[in-house]
């Protein structure tokens, strides 16, 4: 695959730095870099049609590559123009010529001051100056989309397996970067896996592509590239335990209930409710709270019933600790029940354990 990445960073002491790497069949004869055309330019030559793939004024300074696009069917003639006299050309100022007659190409103009682009696709030729920032051109186009794991899946693992003589990388971890072989008719499937993150939103997509090396025409590049979308939806078991540690307590004394909250997953929640309104015989109450696992929302410190809209991310922790006094005219038992609710954005597979009760005998 042809490449080009770049740095550009207009007003820097360093306003462009460019890498290059041209995929070339190994026997195409080829002189290394000179000043092959009469002029200042600098660059290797291809023997075969005296062109270039990169070349460079020291002058100005600028530097100009071109990379190869889709390959078209031959003319009627049989033959296309060299895009190697691409680069020589926009170098010099000269107008680009008419693309017509040439296979697909993205041909690059960088200077401290300006990176620009064309892309011939065989019916548009169109032109973009690139944003200050780093770039990648290779023969798809510029930053154009490469197989990768959507990032909101995590800790992807995949498998490969061949089919009618295909083949590929048997394993691997991350993206899918691998250079295969086909034979008429064979297949390879990929078969990744990944854990979806609790904070993800919206919608997981993941795109696929596959690229023919130079010198391999495609008839059809509408399916070389192909994308799965799946809207994300929520789910978050939100549970609460509250105890005091003890089935008897006594009347006219202090007490202290621990108030538990955790979201066991998988998905994150933002505004759930949690609640204890302590009973009437338990007066003078002050509380505090802390939490695991990046909860907020909570009162830290506190008096009177609780009652906090929080967030809670997969796997966070909610602590209470409240103290107050057990009424000395109180009688028979004391109970007291904490609870937790999940918005109605993110359902709770699991109500059962939203509520929850301590009583203790009097």
């Amino acid at each position: 695959m042809c490449t080009v990445i770049l740095r550009f960073a207009p007003g820097t002491p360093r306003p462009l730095l460019l890498g290059a790497v041209r995929d070339e069949f190994v026997e195409r004869a080829w002189d290394p870099p000179a000043a092959h055309w009469g002029d200042r330019l600098l660059g290797g030559r291809d023997r075969t049609a005296g062109g270039t793939w990169l070349a460079v004024d020291p002058d100005r300074p600028a530097v100009a590559a071109v990379l190869n696009g889709v390959r078209r069917p031959p003319p009627e003639d049989g033959t296309r123009p060299s895009r190697g006299q691409l680069p020589l050309a926009v170098l010099r100022g000269q107008p680009l010529p008419v693309p017509d007659r040439y296979d697909g190409y993205h041909l690059v103009l960088a200077t401290p001051d300006e990176v620009r682009v064309w892309s011939w696709d065989g019916s548009d030729l169109t032109g973009t100056r690139l944003s200050p920032g780093d770039h990648v051109i290779v023969n798809q186009g510029v930053d154009a989309a490469r197989p990768q794991v959507p990032a909101a899946l995590t800790g992807a693992v995949w498998t490969c397996a061949g089919a009618g003589g295909g083949a590929c990388t048997a394993a691997g971890a991350g993206n899918i970067n691998d250079t295969v072989v086909l034979p008429s008719g064979s297949k390879i499937t990929y078969s990744a896996k990944g854990k979806l993150s609790s904070a993800a939103t919206g919608t997981l997509s993941n795109t696929a592509t596959v690229t023919l090396p130079n010198g391999v025409s495609d008839p059809n590049l509408a399916n070389n590239s192909a994308t799965d979308s799946d809207t994300i939806t929520y789910r978050a078991d939100l549970k609460v335990t509250v105890g005091d540690g003890k089935t008897a307590a006594v009347a006219g004394t202090k007490d202290t209930y621990t108030i538990v909250v955790t979201n066991a997953g998988p998905s994150n929640v933002a505004g759930a409710v949690i609640q204890d309104n302590f009973p009437a015989t338990f007066t003078g109450v002050t509380f505090t709270a802390t939490q695991t696992g990046g909860a907020s929302g909570f009162t830290a410190t506190g008096s009177g019933n609780i009652h906090n809209t929080v967030t809670m991310p997969a796997g966070s922790k909610i602590t209470y600790r409240a103290t107050g006094t057990i009424s000395a005219s109180a009688t028979g038992s004391i109970s007291n029940t904490a609870s937790v609710t999940s918005p109605g954005s993110v359902p709770d597979p699991s109500l059962a354990n939203n509520s929850a009760t301590d009583t203790d005998t009097l």
